[in-house]
């Protein structure tokens, strides 16, 4: 169930808990608690990791704007993608891009 959750949100940026959990035919509290349990991390902390991940190569080969890769990657408010990207690379969007474009 956990590796069906996982594959879900790597296909499904925006996924919510509940929607993979519906997915998952399980309910969310079981499904937040199993990822715990065997992942060691909450589902927000994991969907954090694959959204930045996805969002840290849509930078580095793609020119789509910032503001469209917030959107690919689930993020419907540009300013919160923008400080969670900070908080978690220690640069923004524009900077990683610049460091990393291929």
């Amino acid at each position: 169930t956990v590796r069906k959750a996982l594959e879900y949100m790597n296909t499904h940026f925006g996924a919510s808990l509940s929607e993979t959990a519906q997915y998952c035919n399980i309910s969310a509290g079981y499904l937040s608690g199993i990822i715990k349990k065997y992942c060691g991390t909450t589902f927000i902390e994991i969907a954090t990791t694959i959204r930045l991940k996805r969002a840290e190569k849509l930078l580095a080969d793609t020119d789509m704007s910032v503001s469209q890769i917030a959107w690919n990657c689930g993020y419907n408010n540009l300013s919160h993608f923008l400080r969670v990207f900070k908080k978690e690379t220690g640069c923004t969007p524009k900077e990683y891009r610049k460091k990393n474009k291929k």
